[in-house]
């Protein structure tokens, strides 16, 4: 899949979807999985990422915001790394 088509699938998902809602419907389909499981089936996911990982990084963009940083608004930056993590090219995680 070329990176454009990549964008373009993510972004339906993400950005049309998910946005456009509320900030608790918005944790509700991060936390219960039903966005992973559509981004997995879609083929722009890594199918090793878990739910329970996303605490864990959203705690860490939520870090990132508040450290000193060359970069105005690094905290995009973290979230942008996080985000190119959870493709589905990513390297395989160890158990």
């Amino acid at each position: 899949m070329t990176a454009a088509a990549l964008k373009a699938d993510t972004q339906d998902i993400v950005v049309d979807e998910v946005f456009p809602h509320a900030p608790e419907t918005v944790w509700k389909a991060l936390t219960t999985g039903e966005l992973m499981d559509r981004c997995k089936a879609a083929g722009v996911m890594r199918e090793d990422a878990m739910v329970e990982d996303i605490g864990l990084l959203m705690c860490g963009v939520g870090s990132a915001s508040q450290m000193e940083h060359p970069v105005p608004d690094a905290w995009r930056r973290h979230l942008a790394i996080m985000l190119d993590g959870l493709r589905a090219q990513g390297t395989p995680l160890h158990s």
